[in-house]
C-alpha cells in the first residue's frame, strides 16, 4: 500500500504490506468534482483509501485489523486521537513504535568500521530502503546522508542505492506513438550542486528538443543543496502544474512532447528527505541518484556532472 502519510496514515512508512479484500473499487475519473480524495494507492495503482475534505471521515479498501497488515495497530491508533472533529497526533504519546531496522543496523556497522564504507554494501542497501519506505526518522536521514561523502563512493554504492530507489518509484503508463508502439523517450538531466547560479540548462534544453520533435520525460525536483534553481523551481515559474499523476504525464509527453515526472511525487518519501537536504546544504548522494532514478527508464539520456569523477561514476 502506498498511502499519503496524513489522517490514518499518519507518521506510518509511505508503503507497507496489507492484506487487501477483493470488491469493487472506485476510479480517481469518477472522484473529480466530489468532496473526496484519494488517501492510498495499490501497487497497481488501484484506489486503497479515500478521505473527506471537509469532515474527518477516512475509508480504506483494506483490512487494517488483520495481523498481516504491518501497521494495522497504529492505523487504529491513529483513528482514535480523533477529537472534536479533528486529528489530533503527537509522536511522543504513540503506544507504538515504527521499527527502521535497516537504517539503525548501518549506522551501528558505520560506527564500528570508524567511518570506513567498504564491505557494507548491503547495509548501506538497506539503510536507502529504510528511507525510500518512510520510515527512517529525521535524524536518520541526516546521519545516513552525511555518512555518504559523494566525492568518494565507489560506482557499485551508487548503482545499488540507484537499483534500491527505484523499487520505489511509481508505475505509470509509458508513452505511445500513434501507432501504439512506445516512444524513445529522451531525458537531459545534471547532477545540479555546481554552485554557479545558473538557470536551470537541462530543463531548457529539454524543451527545446522538444520543440524539435523529441518526446521528453524530465525527472526532477526543487532546488537543494547547492543550487537555486531546480528543474521544479525552473517550471513553475513557466506556469506548470507539478502535482500531476502518471497518466497526464504520460499524455503530456503524447500529445506535447514534453512531460515531467516529479521526484516528489513519483518518489512519496523524497517529500521527507527535502528538508534534510535543504539542513545539510552540501551535495548529498542524492544529486548522483537524480540522474538514474527517472521512472520511465529513458531510450537515451543526456547527463552533466558537476564534480569530481561523478560522470565516471554514473556512465559505470
Amino acid at each position: 500500500i502506498r498511502n499519503d502519510g496524513k489522517g490514518v496514515f499518519n507518521n506510518l512508512p509511505l508503503f507497507f504490506n496489507a492484506t487487501r479484500y477483493h470488491s469493487f473499487a472506485g476510479k480517481e475519473t469518477t472522484l473529480r468534482n466530489t468532496p473526496l480524495e484519494i488517501t492510498a494507492w495499490s501497487e497497481t495503482n488501484v484506489i486503497m483509501g479515500v478521505r473527506h475534505k471537509t469532515f474527518t471521515i477516512e475509508g480504506v479498501q483494506f483490512h487494517p485489523e488483520s495481523i498481516f497488515t504491518e501497521y494495522g495497530l497504529l492505523m487504529l491508533e491513529n483513528f482514535l486521537k480523533v477529537k472534536g472533529g479533528e486529528w489530533v497526533h503527537n509522536e511522543n504519546q504513540s503506544l507504538l513504535t515504527i521499527q527502521a531496522n535497516g537504517i539503525e543496523n548501518y549506522l551501528k556497522v558505520l560506527n564500528e568500521r570508524s567511518g570506513d564504507l567498504s564491505g557494507i554494501l548491503e547495509n548501506i542497501r538497506l539503510g536507502m530502503r529504510d528511507i525510500m519506505g518512510g520510515r527512517a526518522t529525521h535524524e536518520q536521514m541526516k546521519s545516513f546522508l552525511v555518512s555518504l561523502p559523494v566525492l568518494e563512493l565507489s560506482a557499485d554504492i551508487v548503482y545499488e542505492l540507484a537499483q534500491e530507489m527505484l523499487n520505489f518509484a511509481l508505475e505509470w503508463k509509458l508513452p505511445l506513438s500513434q501507432h501504439g508502439d512506445p516512444l524513445d523517450l529522451i531525458d537531459i538531466v545534471g547532477t545540479g550542486g555546481d554552485g554557479k547560479d545558473t538557470f536551470n540548462v537541462s530543463t531548457a534544453a529539454a524543451l527545446v528538443v522538444a520543440a524539435c520533435g523529441g518526446k521528453i520525460a524530465k525527472h526532477g525536483n526543487r532546488s537543494s543543496s547547492a543550487d537555486k534553481c531546480g528543474s521544479s523551481d525552473f517550471l513553475e515559474t513557466l506556469g506548470a502544474p507539478l502535482n500531476i499523476s502518471g497518466p497526464f504525464v504520460t499524455r503530456c509527453v503524447e500529445e506535447l512532447g514534453f512531460g515531467y515526472l516529479f521526484a516528489r511525487e513519483f518518489f512519496p518519501a523524497m517529500k521527507n528527505v527535502a528538508q534534510v537536504r535543504q539542513e545539510i546544504k552540501n551535495r548529498t548522494v542524492f544529486n548522483l541518484l537524480g540522474p538514474l532514478v527517472n521512472p520511465s527508464r529513458p531510450t537515451f539520456q543526456v547527463t552533466n556532472a558537476e564534480y569530481g569523477d561523478s560522470q565516471m561514476k554514473i556512465v559505470v
